[in-house]
């Protein structure tokens, strides 16, 4: 049985003062025996996770991260850490795109802490981001990853409600992910969007398209990196709306980077990119996210 607690009572800031909820998320994963299992689970609402579900035949396990409060406030705080034991294979996701509310005062946050140990494999595909008219939202992401792990990592975020002609109209969206194999950076990536600052339609921005996406490989030990780079580029050029390349990351790694013009496109290309990884460097068939 994996040790869990039923959350805390306190789901909001001890400062009255203060808008928004501190959320808190601690997840860790073990293999035994054929599969990999959830050993550890500690949460604070609105952070909550799903019970791992095996629907590979590898038996590596599937975990849906959920928020119940349906999106972030301004003034939330949410810090979530993740450990991958010896061996252990684990796919996390979330049900939706994330909603990024407005924020009267300040902003939005999140954290999330991985740590991959010796022979572990993470693939990472939470939904995109959805920042409405005056949210503003700073994340991190930092994984550290130790010897012959693997990690598979997309993150992406729409300019807005584009069904009512949201576009680019959020206070601020700041982003920093951080991929670290054995205490060395191998891919750091640091971005501020302030649509007020900047014309985000100009030549050499986003220009119309509407969706922003990357795809981000670390693989300790694979040697194939020409190969793959090369199939992530003829996915890239044959799915129709899209625009994006992708490139060696040093020898231990490499990035695509996509903009679409529509969800659907998002979701093809995104599914399209991630079963060409896990045919290569995995050697594994497409896994599709799903709802349980």
């Amino acid at each position: 049985m994996t040790p869990s607690s039923a959350g805390s009572g306190t789901i909001c800031s001890s400062d009255p003062k203060r808008v928004g909820r501190d959320g808190y998320l601690s997840l860790e994963f073990e293999r035994r025996g054929q599969r990999t299992e959830l050993t550890r689970c500690r949460f604070r609402l609105p952070l909550q996770v799903t019970k791992p579900s095996y629907v590979d035949d590898d038996s590596s396990a599937y975990v849906l991260l959920l928020n119940p409060a349906g999106g972030l406030v301004g003034g939330d705080s949410l810090e979530t850490t993740i450990r991958l034991r010896k061996g252990s294979h684990v796919c996390l996701s979330t049900p939706s795109a994330t909603s990024v509310y407005r924020a009267l005062d300040s902003p939005a946050s999140q954290r999330t802490d991985i740590v991959l140990e010796d022979e572990s494999v993470l693939e990472y595909f939470p939904e995109h981001l959805i920042p409405y008219s005056q949210s503003a939202l700073r994340q991190s992401l930092r994984v550290q990853m130790a010897a012959r792990s693997c990690v598979i990592l997309c993150e992406a975020f729409a300019a807005g409600r584009i069904a009512r002609r949201e576009q680019w109209r959020f206070k601020e969206l700041i982003s920093d992910t951080e991929v670290h194999l054995r205490d060395s950076p191998v891919f750091i990536h640091r971005s501020r969007i302030v649509p007020d600052e900047i014309i985000p339609q100009r030549l050499g921005f986003a220009e119309d398209f509407s969706y922003i996406g990357s795809l981000v490989v670390v693989a300790d030990g694979f040697k194939g990196w020409r190969g793959l780079v090369n199939a992530l580029w003829n996915t890239l050029n044959a799915a129709p709306g899209v625009q994006g390349g992708a490139s060696s990351a040093g020898h231990s790694g490499c990035v695509a980077r996509f903009m679409a013009s529509t969800a659907a496109q998002l979701t093809s290309i995104t599914q399209g990119l991630w079963a060409c990884v896990r045919e290569i460097v995995l050697n594994r068939p497409p896994l599709s996210r799903r709802t349980y």
